[in-house]
Order: C-alpha cells, then sequence, then structure tokens
C-alpha cells in the first residue's frame, strides 16, 4: 500500500501537538494532562467511551467521548451503560463464593451435586474449577447455541473433556455458565435476578442491569471501525451493562469486604500456575491476603472495559468504550505514569484492527513486507514496536488455520525479540499444532531456558517427551 506524503506529515504534525500539549500540561495540571491523553486517544480513532479516575477515595476525572451509536446520533454521557465483557465474570464468581459463606457449596463439591443431567464428567469438576478456568471443559458452541438452555442442552451431548480437571487451563464461557447454573439450582432464582438483588442492590449499583431489553434507555450499542453496528445479543444470561460510576461502586464494594469476606476474595485471587492464566477476579496480586493490586478487562463483541486498582495509590480508573481497538491498558498505564510523575507514551492505533483486511487478503511474503514498511516510517502512530502484536497476527493466523503462515509471523517476532521466552512458546505451540514435535519440543526448551518458571513449556516438554517413550 502506498503511503501518501500529505497524509503522513498532517499524522505526524498532530502526534507533535498533542506531545506538545502533554507536555505543557505536566507542571499546572495533572488532570490537563490526563485530559490531553483521552482526546489524543478518541482523535486518532482507539478511543470512544466513558472515563472515570478516582484517587484518595475522591473522583478526579471523568468524561465522555465519542458516540453511542455506529451512527454518530448520540454523544455519550456519564448516563450511558456499558457491557463490560469478562469482567462480568466476578458476579458469579462472588455469587458463589457468597454462598460458600452460607454454607451452601464447598470449593471442591462437584458439580454433579447441584446441576443434575449431566454426563459422567460432572462428577470429576469441581466449584473450583469452575472459577479457575481448569474443568477441561470447551468453549460454548457459538454455531449452535442461542440461549442458557441451548448451552444446558449441548453440554448434555457432550462426551468428554480436553484434559483431566485441575490439571490444565483453558478460560471459556462454559464454566461461566456452568457458575450460573449452579446458583440458580441452590437460591432457586434465575441469575440475573440474583445478581441484581444481592450483588448490584447492596453496592447501590442503582443504574446496573443485566441483559437490558430495547425499553431500556442509556444503553450504549457497538460497532466497528467501518462504523458497523453489532447485532442484537443473543439472550444469554450474565450480560452486565454498567456505567463507570456503577463499576467503581462494585470494585469499592467488593474490596471493602461488603460482598464476600477477605478470605473469599483471596480466593478469587488465585489462580492456575501458568503464563498468562487469569483468576476469577481478572489479575490480582495481595500481600499478606490483602489486596495489592486488581486488574481485569472485558470485551463483548465491539464494547471494551478496564477496571484498574491500585490499593497503595489509593487509585481506580475504569474505561468503558462501544468500539474496541484494545487499548485501554495503554490508556490506563498513561494515566496512572501522569498521576505518579513518571514519563509515558502516548498509546498508539491499533495495526492488527487498522490493517487485519490485509492480512486476510494478502500472501504472508507480502504481509511481513507491508508490515515492515508501516514500522520504518509509521511507528509513531502504529504499535508495531512490541512483541505483543506478532504473537496476536500469528494466534490469529494459527486460529484460522493457517499455521506455515502462524510459524513465518513467530519467526519473525523471534528475530525481532530473541530473548523473549513468550516468542519461544507460541512458536512451540504452532509446531506443536502442526503435528513437529522435534521443532515444538526445540522451542519450548528455549522458552524454559529464558524463563524458568514458564509452567506452561515444562508440561509440553513432559507431554512430548512421554508420547515419544
Amino acid at each position: 500500500m502506498q503511503i501518501h506524503t500529505h497524509a503522513k506529515d498532517s499524522i505526524a504534525l498532530a502526534v507533535m501537538v498533542v506531545f506538545q500539549t502533554a507536555q505543557s500540561f505536566a507542571q499546572p495540571s495533572e488532570i490537563g494532562e490526563i485530559d490531553s491523553v483521552m482526546r489524543w486517544s478518541n482523535n486518532i480513532g482507539i478511543y470512544n467511551g466513558n472515563v472515570l479516575v478516582s484517587k484518595n477515595d475522591k473522583i478526579i476525572y471523568e468524561g465522555s467521548f465519542g458516540y453511542a451509536d455506529a451512527a454518530k446520533k448520540n454523544k455519550l454521557n456519564a448516563n450511558y451503560r456499558f457491557n463490560i465483557g469478562s469482567i462480568t465474570k466476578e458476579f458469579s464468581a462472588a455469587s458463589l463464593m457468597k454462598l460458600k459463606e452460607q454454607g451452601k457449596l464447598k470449593l471442591d463439591d462437584p458439580v454433579s451435586r447441584f446441576v443434575p443431567g449431566l454426563p459422567g464428567w460432572a462428577n470429576g469438576i469441581t466449584i473450583k474449577d469452575l472459577l479457575q478456568y481448569t474443568s477441561g471443559l470447551p468453549d460454548i458452541n457459538w454455531d449452535k447455541v442461542n440461549n442458557d438452555k441451548d448451552i444446558f442442552e449441548d453440554l448434555k451431548q457432550l462426551d468428554s473433556l480436553a484434559f483431566k480437571p485441575g490439571t490444565s487451563y483453558y478460560y471459556n464461557n462454559n464454566n461461566i455458565a456452568l457458575r450460573q447454573f449452579v446458583v440458580e439450582h441452590i437460591t432457586k432464582m434465575n441469575f440475573n435476578r440474583f445478581a441484581e438483588k444481592f450483588i448490584f442492590a447492596p453496592c447501590n449499583m442503582q443504574t446496573a442491569i443485566m441483559n437490558p431489553s430495547r425499553v431500556n434507555k442509556n444503553i450504549a450499542k457497538s460497532f466497528n471501525n467501518d462504523l458497523v453496528e453489532d447485532p442484537t445479543e443473543l439472550p444469554m444470561s450474565g450480560a452486565a451493562y454498567v456505567t463507570t460510576h456503577d463499576l467503581l461502586k462494585w470494585a469499592k464494594c467488593l474490596h471493602a469486604g461488603k460482598v464476600i469476606n477477605k478470605q473469599s476474595i483471596f480466593e478469587l485471587g488465585q489462580h492456575y500456575n501458568s503464563p498468562g492464566a487469569q483468576a476469577a477476579l481478572g489479575n490480582v496480586t495481595f500481600d499478606n491476603q490483602n489486596i495489592k493490586e486488581h486488574q481485569h478487562d472485558g470485551q463483548s463483541r465491539n464494547f471494551e472495559a478496564l477496571m484498574f486498582y491500585n490499593a497503595g495509590e489509593d487509585l481506580y480508573i475504569i474505561l468503558l468504550g462501544n468500539n474496541v481497538n484494545e487499548k485501554v491498558f495503554e490508556i490506563s498505564f498513561a494515566i496512572r505514569s501522569i498521576l505518579k510523575g513518571e514519563k509515558y507514551t502516548l498509546p498508539k492505533k491499533s495495526f492488527f484492527y487498522q490493517f487485519r483486511k490485509q492480512l486476510d487478503s494478502l500472501s504472508i511474503d507480502d504481509f511481513i513486507s507491508f508490515y515492515q514498511s508501516i514500522k520504518a516510517s509509521q511507528s509513531y502512530i502504529y504499535d508495531v514496536d512490541n512483541e505483543g502484536l506478532l504473537n496476536r497476527i500469528g494466534y490469529y493466523l494459527m486460529n484460522s488455520k493457517r499455521l506455515d503462515d502462524c510459524i513465518k509471523i513467530f519467526d519473525l517476532n523471534i528475530r525481532e525479540f530473541p530473548s523473549s521466552s513468550n516468542v519461544y512458546d507460541s512458536m512451540g505451540e504452532a509446531f506443536y499444532n502442526k503435528g513437529d514435535f522435534n521443532l515444538a519440543l526445540l522451542n519450548y526448551k528455549k522458552s524454559l531456558e529464558l524463563d524458568p518458571k514458564n509452567d506452561n513449556a515444562k508440561q509440553m516438554i513432559e507431554k512430548i517427551e512421554q508420547a515419544r517413550r
């Protein structure tokens, strides 16, 4: 693709102006600097949504950027509610722990105790497995299911699990569905109703709603970068729509122990020991069972959300958007850096989202050449300077069954980031899926050499070597 000089120059000018603006705010106003980051993010098209920042129990910044719909008829304001994707999973997790505190279940209870009618595998899956995504369940079959009943009927047809419960990790929504089914069977209440009554109400989340209908007002509609609005969501329980203020209330309520006790929060913060594994609360760190930091993100179609909390700084950062560009982490990091008086870089546009069509249409060699040309000429505007981008592209190709193309991308990532354990781990997975176990083993061993704590590499090495015996 030819890059027109005048367009390139105008982008460079915009970058320079915003950098100068951010610098000008550094001394007189942290708030002005945060506002510059948010306006920059909206202007270059990487953030459409609401933001709230609370420090020392006071909201120090909030704003709305962009529109509530693809047609751009309605501007966002603080009253709009957004689907928070995987952050919703905290509600089913807290519900189970609430029932545990009431003596109605134990974490080592089998799912079969509460949800009758499932095959024999339900005897081996515990409540803890559902919370830590170690059940061995496959993901929901999105081609077949349309509602909660379909999910249950599909689970009844499942013959076997992907692995023995408790021995590995697979993050997927069947775990969440079963959590909700357990809550429903114990309480004899619809899960959405239970969440609204025993989660939202005690936390004073007055405008939060589960699975809103068309008559509900102030519901943001999600859309892609081509301004195509997402279709109506499937009627599956557990889709929470909240405002930034609602999510702040939830986080504070949870952290203060008003929903579940301190021990329950600590248990929900535990996760399976493998790279990238999440806990039921996302990513949580503790100091003597006291929360130090809590971060959880979520996506649902083109909705995106991030909740960040640091106890030492008494800082909450909440970002809710309806046009996903996967830049909420970068925005959050910039905001935190500003408040700490540290240097930061402005968020950049997503190369993956901007040029995914080229990835689908070009040969892999032509795509790599295209990527390298963008990296050489527009690294100031696109996120082409980190291993995560190429890893994301590689897994996109892997999931599209383009394993040879995936391997070429991972090879490029290794050449650009040769000291990263993760890039070799990814290459090992690609070769394993291709059936080349020699090269898979070689890459997993290199990954483990670079990071001796990589349990996934250890397990894969053992798995491959056992198969050879």
